[in-house]
């Protein structure tokens, strides 16, 4: 309905996150998320719109688990899949990672499937993530060993 009256679904909010990051979050809202990606492909897709935390569209999908997200977004910009987060900003931070390492954080099975969609797309499951050098490789393998565990 916003979208029919010209509502932006590029506006933030306070964290810097668009309509489309929290689509992309939010399970049930694919059709709506569908929408906004026809209508701004050019701007969501490729790491474009960013939130506050340097978080794209993508990466916000990996790390809500949201498969039906990520597959949209695969399929509408597929070059999303290999955009870094940013470098990290202090201490403890995990720093740059890309969508298959924050794949890791969602429940097994739908981890997966994530996993295998994106490495359809071509991303590679032996970039390092900074600063630790840990490949999502080495990251699932610990956490197969340890289980669950890094």
């Amino acid at each position: 309905m916003l979208l029919n009256r010209q509502a932006d679904p590029l506006a933030r909010d306070d964290q810097g996150n668009t309509c489309l990051h929290v689509a992309a979050a939010t399970r049930g809202m694919e059709e709506v998320l569908r929408k906004m990606l026809e209508k701004h492909r050019k701007r969501a897709g490729g790491g474009g719109e960013r939130n506050a935390a340097g978080l794209s569209v993508m990466h916000v999908a990996c790390l809500a688990g949201h498969l039906e997200a990520v597959a949209l977004l695969c399929e509408v910009d597929p070059q999303s899949a290999h955009v870094l987060t940013p470098p990290p900003a202090g201490e403890g931070d995990t720093g740059s990672e890309s969508a298959m390492h924050l794949c890791l954080g969602a429940e097994e099975a739908t981890a997966l499937r994530m996993m295998k969609l994106l490495l359809s797309k071509r991303c590679n499951p032996f970039a390092e993530r900074e600063p630790d050098k840990k490949t999502v490789a080495m990251l699932a393998q610990a956490s197969a060993v340890l289980g669950g565990g890094e």
